[in-house]
């Protein structure tokens, strides 16, 4: 099996399974994640105090917690990657526009008597959309959960996760 990033929405629901009773074989198959990947992020939440039974907080603390420990660092230790963060800004800008692709940034920035590979730049335009995506998939996550716990009182908490999951299940198709 290749490997593929784990959206936090994905996470969520392996949270919502297993709070609902289900194994973790039972989950790594009806959502197509592996067992370890189940069991590591099982983990981490307990840790960071998911209960078995339903608790909102403890999930959106949980939530939090593994959102900001999968943020990667954009800027690597090695000595191009340092000179490419130098023009950090310019890059981001660029990278904004959806027509420009690495191979127009790696030009825009030897131009400027630079001599970057376009490996390197690649590398560290891909750390950036990673970045970017992780930062952009927490802060839905979290702001949705936060208003799951906000409508709580209205019926059972339960009901309630199941309703976030259908609507944001829908609102991605």
């Amino acid at each position: 099996m290749s490997r593929r990033k784990i959206a936090m929405l994905e996470i969520s629901e392996v949270f919502y399974h297993w709070q609902k009773g289900q194994s973790r074989s039972h989950i790594s198959k009806s959502l197509g994640i592996s067992r370890p990947t189940i069991a590591k992020y099982l983990s981490m939440a307990i840790e960071y105090g998911l209960e078995r039974e339903y608790n909102p907080q403890a999930t959106v603390k949980a939530l939090e917690a593994i959102s900001k420990a999968r943020i990667p660092s954009y800027i690597s230790t090695g000595k191009a990657q340092k000179c490419i963060a130098i023009f950090d800004e310019w890059i981001r800008l660029w990278l904004s526009d959806p027509n420009i692709t690495v191979k127009q940034i790696v030009h825009m920035l030897n131009e400027r008597n630079n001599d970057f590979s376009y490996s390197s730049i690649y590398r560290y335009t891909t750390k950036i959309k990673a970045e970017t995506q992780d930062r952009e998939n927490k802060c839905y996550n979290i702001n949705q959960l936060k208003d799951l716990i906000a409508i709580s009182n209205k019926n059972s908490a339960l009901e309630e996760y199941k309703l976030w999951f259908f609507e944001t299940s829908a609102r991605q198709n």
